[in-house]
């Protein structure tokens, strides 16, 4: 498949692929699984987020939370762990 891209959109994917370890195809297909992501959770998925979900409610309104610029850089933390190849 071939695919042709704006000028501004293949700036962008070969900026992000100047990231360690990332190749323009690279970009485009963490870009599409974020894209096509949601719509293709499965149902114990959605059960499983939507566990996650009430135990954070219940943790926030029994006092347990992390600030906003700590909570910020756990999460960034996570995300980049998850994403790791």
């Amino acid at each position: 498949m071939e695919v042709k891209l704006s000028p501004e959109l293949e700036r962008k994917v070969r900026a992000r692929a100047g990231e360690p370890s990332a190749t323009p195809s690279d970009v485009v297909t963490e870009a599409l699984k974020s894209f096509f992501g949601p719509d293709s959770m499965t149902a114990a998925e959605i059960d499983e987020l939507n566990r996650s979900i009430d135990k954070g409610l219940a943790e926030a309104a029994s006092g347990q939370w992390i600030e906003g610029d700590e909570a910020e850089q756990t999460a960034r933390r996570r995300l980049i762990s998850r994403h790791k190849v």
